[in-house]
């Protein structure tokens, strides 16, 4: 094999492994994501991979209430409720994005991503308010 084909059989395969470490984050997310859960006593129904980063968590949790039907063993948890889970800074961050469709919690992701990356003060928005009309 000359020269030529050597670089691109090193392509290759160079894609191959970018490939299986972005498939290794998106796992590694997704078990953060799990046992993040299962230690606030939640139960994940769903787990997607975000494509900013991070997991798509569908679960039903419990409220903290100790009167609360959720708290009784074998109680009904409340929800389900989507969570966007990310690591930053090496911490699990995670935000609560609703009862809603996977969807609109992507979009809602997509927004915040872009309403990081504009500077100055009301950035977010204007963002949101443009994509709201």
């Amino acid at each position: 094999m000359n020269s030529e084909g050597l670089k691109r059989r090193l392509e290759a395969l160079q894609e191959q492994m970018a490939g299986i470490d972005h498939a290794i984050e998106q796992l590694e997310a997704q078990i953060v994501a799990q046992e993040r859960a299962e230690k606030k006593g939640a139960e994940v129904l769903e787990i997607e991979p975000a494509r900013g980063g991070g997991s798509y968590v569908l679960q039903r949790v419990l409220c903290g209430k100790p009167s609360c039907r959720c708290a009784r063993t074998g109680g009904e948890l409340h929800g389900p409720y989507w969570y966007h889970y990310w690591k930053m800074d090496r911490k699990t961050k995670s935000k609560y994005v609703g009862k809603i469709g996977l969807r609109r919690a992507r979009e809602t992701a997509k927004v915040e991503a872009i309403a990081l990356k504009i500077s100055g003060q009301g950035g977010r928005g204007r963002i949101i308010a443009l994509l709201d009309h």
